[in-house]
């Protein structure tokens, strides 16, 4: 009897599909056929190199597609991708009988997104949707067979509508350089940490910080500012030319009203380094601090999100309230990384920043990432100086 139930259970293990056996999805990008509906045919290569810094696009995007097609006998299970420089909307379609049954569509979506695709599934058409105008550009693709997608394939859920913590970080990898073990160590303590992006910059370095907050444990998609990269050394005029103070102070009013923080943690007053994009974000965080839970200020946010007062709000080095994050601590959540390791492998994966050595997560030094200062409370006091969330229950 015990070997006619173990044969059983043998055969209905073998008819299960991958998925739900929980086995892992292989990358068989290598061995698909991927073929655009517009020349050059040959710049498919620029998808699959694993460089950020190339792409796939055609001269001409109006009606573009791309056909992915399995090799004989294999089966797909889903595609991802990381969309260079603007995001279109875009749908997935697969053979339908002598049509084609779209299975997936998006329009505002993410840079990073990975689609499931139906059982059975063999191949797929990527296009642009008919009412888009703007450019079609894959950095990179990956198709996967069936299974579990990879952990390190990111599956994004929405901005978060209520966080512990609001990191705002002028720059992609200035969340890890400054604000040091913040992610993955309230991560790790099952605190929801929400990171906006003042200003995001070059396309490449978009899906490097998709990367690095991955990998920090973040699963709530980052707020990607409307800010212009351009640090001059004359703040009037970064506010004149660049960073209109209106639009600045309204964005980060609007971001913190939107995800309802308890505390907000951002750079140095002095910019760190003498950043002045550092510096107006710091500057201009502290004149929201106190105007966010006020409904005549920028009333269109309070209108949309609510009014919403901050408890804390912790500054980059500031040197009254001071309080010292201990990043040193194994973390379980990690496999026993410390916060402060992670950081520094997050940053790695800002791979533009980190290859050229100026730059690196320091626990020490002029620029280090455990110092910050309680520059605004609700709540009294700290006592016990190391906690960004003591006194809030």
């Amino acid at each position: 009897m015990k070997i006619h139930r173990m044969l059983w259970l043998i055969l209905l293990l073998a008819l299960l599909p991958a998925a739900a056996l929980g086995t892992t999805a292989e990358d068989i990008s290598e061995s698909c056929d991927f073929m655009p509906s517009k020349p050059p045919v040959g710049r498919v290569y620029y998808m699959l190199d694993d460089d950020y810094t190339t792409f796939w696009y055609v001269e001409n995007p109006d009606g573009v597609s791309i056909d992915v097609s399995a090799p004989e006998g294999q089966e797909m299970g889903g595609v991802y991708i990381k969309w260079y420089r603007e995001i279109p909307s875009w749908r997935i379609d697969v053979p339908d009988g002598d049509g084609w049954l779209t299975v997936a569509q998006k329009k505002d979506g993410y840079v990073v997104e990975y689609v499931a695709l139906p059982a059975g599934t063999r191949s797929f058409r990527l296009c642009r949707a008919e009412d888009d105008t703007s450019i079609f550009k894959i950095g990179e693709m990956r198709v996967y067979g069936p299974g579990e997608p990879p952990e390190d394939v990111q599956r994004w859920e929405p901005v978060a509508e209520k966080c512990d913590i609001l990191v705002f970080s002028t720059h992609p990898d200035d969340e890890v350089l400054y604000m040091g073990g913040t992610i993955p160590y309230y991560v790790a303590r099952g605190k929801t940490v929400q990171v906006v992006y003042m200003t995001t910059v070059t396309s490449y370095r978009k899906i490097e910080l998709h990367d690095c907050l991955w990998a920090c444990g973040v699963r709530n998609y980052p707020v990607l500012g409307p800010l212009t990269d351009k640090n001059l050394d004359d703040i009037q005029l970064l506010y004149e030319r660049y960073w209109p103070l209106e639009k600045v102070q309204s964005f980060i009013v609007e971001c913190i009203r939107r995800c309802k923080p308890e505390v907000v943690v951002t750079h140095d007053l002095g910019g760190e380094y003498g950043h002045l994009e550092h510096v107006a974000t710091a500057r201009n965080t502290v004149w929201a601090i106190t105007r966010t839970a006020d409904e005549t200020c920028f009333p269109e946010s309070a209108g949309q999100y609510g009014a919403w007062q901050v408890k804390k709000l912790y500054l980059h080095l500031y040197q009254e309230n001071e309080i010292v994050m201990n990043w040193s601590q194994p973390l379980d959540f990690f496999g026993g990384e410390t916060a402060l390791s992670m950081a520094a492998k997050g940053f790695e994966l800002h791979r533009s920043q980190s290859e050229n050595n100026y730059h690196s997560v320091k626990n020490y030094g002029l620029y280090d990432c455990r110092l910050f200062g309680l520059y605004y409370t609700e709540v009294g006091e700290d006592i016990l100086k190391n906690d960004f969330l003591e006194n809030i229950p």
